[in-house]
């Protein structure tokens, strides 16, 4: 350990959402691809660590070659896990990859249930990691709001061991389009949001709109002013896909690809409507 401030990269979510679905989502995505690309770095090994919950809600250092082991298992054909029969249909496909999301989701009463905004909302000293010192700065770019207490442990590394707070915000759309969410859901990111808010010393935004929506309910809940940046994320790929396991290689005619849940808010309709207009 040097005298100098480390960057410390929560990637709880990370974990947390590989022990419920088989492919890492957006969000996961994110944080992995700026654990590698800041791993890969010439400071990463004096001032860039990871970190993840530990025993007792503690936040405990975490090698990155473990995260990276992690990731490849989300993101490579694994033999030893169960395929199930196939629908014959597109849409019948990405209709199952849903139900299987959601079913992980309502396996997992004491994470996602009713009962998952009661989190504690103090954390003792204790349950600080010894690895961060004060000046050291903690980036949360997960989704944080899916894990009971995430919030107050944060604010504990911020009070007990003087842990500067970076929160990576990708949109607040449950807060702006409510309708479009579970209620309870809903009163979980608003729970979440507002105690991030409360403790983070810098924001960082994944696009103007976003950081538009947010500066508009910091106004709105009258929290104090706080920098906004705005982050682009890339739209790249970290390593080319390997042409035996890419579905587009076997296909012989020209296609449109779009990636996303079914979800209305993801606003599919619209799409079909004008890709239509545009055969037409």
């Amino acid at each position: 350990m040097t005298g100098q401030a480390r960057l410390w990269i929560d990637v709880g979510d990370l974990f947390n959402y590989a022990g419920i679905f088989r492919r890492p989502s957006g969000i996961q995505r994110v944080v992995y691809e700026l654990g590698r690309a800041l791993s890969a770095t010439d400071l990463a090994a004096s001032r860039i660590g990871f970190v993840r919950r530990g025993a007792g809600g503690s936040f405990q250092p975490v090698d990155w070659s473990v995260i990276a082991a992690l990731y490849t298992s989300l993101s490579e054909e694994v033999a030893t896990r169960p395929t199930p029969p196939q629908p014959s249909s597109p849409y019948g496909q990405a209709m199952q990859v849903q139900v299987e999301a959601w079913r992980a989701l309502l396996a997992l009463p004491g994470r996602f249930g009713a009962n998952a905004s009661r989190g504690p909302k103090t954390i003792s000293a204790s349950a600080t990691t010894s690895a961060m010192r004060a000046g050291d700065t903690l980036l949360v770019a997960g989704a944080g709001w899916s894990e009971t207490g995430h919030a107050a442990r944060v604010a504990a590394a911020s009070r007990n061991a003087g842990v500067r707070i970076a929160l990576l915000v990708h949109d607040i759309i449950p807060l702006r389009r409510p309708e479009w969410f579970d209620p309870g859901n809903v009163s979980r990111f608003k729970l979440w949001l507002d105690g991030m808010l409360a403790t983070s010393s810098r924001l960082l935004a994944v696009s103007r709109s976003t950081s538009s929506d947010l500066a508009a309910y910091r106004s709105a809940q009258s929290l104090p002013p706080c920098p906004i940046s705005v982050v682009r994320l890339g739209d790249g790929f970290s390593q080319t896909p390997s042409p035996t396991h890419s579905t587009a290689a076997a296909l012989t005619q020209p296609f449109a690809l779009y990636v996303s849940t079914i979800e209305v808010r993801k606003n599919h309709a619209l799409l079909i409507d004008v890709w239509r207009r545009l055969l037409e």
